[in-house]
């Protein structure tokens, strides 16, 4: 009896296994569906190299400190590789760390190299060749005029700013003379300069031109025209008429005077100026093709 009753427990274990067998296979190709559908779904989401390329050059522009830098960028397998020369190790650093955080990178290979900078020393003369012209009379104080670097800045054998280099002069002052004393004067400054697409700020004495005092030739003309006065005055009346006619002569001269303004002063284009730097600054040294 006993052998009997394990005999149909037997078969009924093997039916059920026989039924459990095809819904297992069931949700086995089930689970491969889906384990193969999110692989899918993630390699459709990670960006190609030449996305991530695309993307970097975009941050870069974007970003002003990094718009006119010379940094290349090559993506191979998600790992992003920077070279390239740069002027000082701040944009470097912004480079690296932009492109680190960009979603798709998994490594940042960082061969940027730093271009060194060369120290100008105050005391140092800066010579330049106005392009633009400068006058009292028509000229603000305060605005820029274009000029060129007539002497290239060397450091020991180097030159580290070349001849024709942009450099910006600032007008300080501004005075026309007056109708009877005083001269015209303009007072100009270095304010900055153009290398390699960077301005640097420049701090300098300043230049002067000055016209002749109004003043002296006022009283040089009213002795003249007294004089002149004074003799056509004897021709008419004798010696009255020669002290009314000095009056007359002088007030002539002086009324001309007030009529007309002094003799304005210019720097003209062409003009050689002289600067002395009030204070040192950095600029990169060039590269070798460009010195």
């Amino acid at each position: 009896m006993g052998t009997k009753v394990n005999r149909v427990r037997l078969k009924m274990r093997k039916g059920n296994e026989q039924m459990h067998t095809p819904l297992k296979n069931f949700l086995a190709c089930w689970l491969l569906l889906i384990v193969l559908a999110l692989s899918l779904a993630a390699c459709s989401r990670t960006p190609s190299d030449e996305s991530l390329t695309q993307a970097l050059q975009a941050k870069f522009y974007a970003e002003p400190q990094l718009k006119a830098a010379s940094i290349q960028v090559t993506v191979s397998k998600g790992e992003a590789t920077l070279s390239g020369e740069v002027e000082n190790d701040a944009i470097r650093q912004k480079a690296v760390e932009l492109t680190g955080v960009t979603p798709g990178i998994k490594k940042v290979n960082d061969s940027i190299k730093v271009r060194p900078v060369v120290t100008i020393s105050a005391g140092t003369e800066i010579q330049v060749k106005m392009i633009d012209s400068i006058n009292s009379k028509s000229s603000q104080i305060g605005s820029l005029f274009h000029s060129a670097l007539s002497v290239p800045v060397t450091a020991g054998n180097q030159v580290v700013i070349p001849q024709g280099t942009d450099v910006y002069i600032k007008l300080v002052n501004a005075k026309s003379a007056g109708s009877i004393k005083g001269s015209s004067e303009l007072e100009v400054v270095l304010d900055h300069l153009v290398v390699q697409g960077q301005s640097i700020p420049l701090n300098s004495s300043s230049v002067r031109q000055k016209s002749a005092s109004r003043g002296k030739q006022t009283a040089t003309r009213t002795v003249i025209g007294g004089g002149a006065g004074a003799i056509l005055g004897g021709i008419i009346g004798g010696g009255k008429g020669a002290a009314i006619g000095a009056g007359v002569g002088a007030g002539g001269t002086l009324a001309y005077q007030a009529l007309t303004k002094g003799p304005e002063v210019r720097i003209p284009a062409q003009t050689r100026l002289t600067f002395t730097l009030a204070e040192p600054f950095q600029v990169p040294l060039l590269p070798l093709e460009t010195k």
